[in-house]
């Protein structure tokens, strides 16, 4: 699941994976729990990190995770989503090269594929989030400015 966010949040119109900032003293599952039902309505299961990036320029660090829809019907964050999206990888790259997706999103979601490639069955206990074809993987992008250098 890709979102493109909001054109009031930061990156406004880009393409990227739904998240957003850790809480202090918030594990960093937790906080992708949480922002897929911030931003999605949905309940996920976190099954693990796949995708990490640190920026040289600034005390930010992306984590990606992988994980499960369990429950709660789509309903996009008006505030923080424009829209919502399931692309094939070469849509994906289509954005990037056009500048629409926010930076990280193809790596992260590479690393999503390989995961998912890696232990399929991990993702598919629950079934099929409404309205969707498929569930193949989903995951939160969470800003930690707290773990630059972990």
């Amino acid at each position: 699941m890709l979102i493109r966010r909001a054109p009031g949040v930061a990156s406004g119109g880009k393409v990227a994976f739904p998240g957003g900032a850790v809480e202090v003293g918030e594990p960093l599952d937790a906080a992708a729990v949480r922002e897929a039902e911030e931003e999605l309505g949905w309940r996920v299961s976190v099954r693990g990190p796949v995708w990490r990036r640190a920026f040289d320029d600034k005390p930010l660090v992306l984590w990606g995770f992988l994980a499960e829809w369990t429950s709660g019907a789509l309903r996009p964050a008006a505030d923080e989503v424009a829209e919502t999206m399931w692309l094939a990888r070469d849509e994906l790259s289509g954005l990037e090269r056009r500048g629409e997706a926010l930076m990280g999103t193809g790596a992260f979601a590479e690393a999503a594929e390989r995961a998912w490639a890696e232990e399929p069955n991990a993702v598919a206990a629950a079934g099929e989030p409404p309205d969707t074809p498929q569930l193949a993987a989903s995951g939160s992008s969470v800003y930690d400015e707290a773990c630059r250098d972990e």
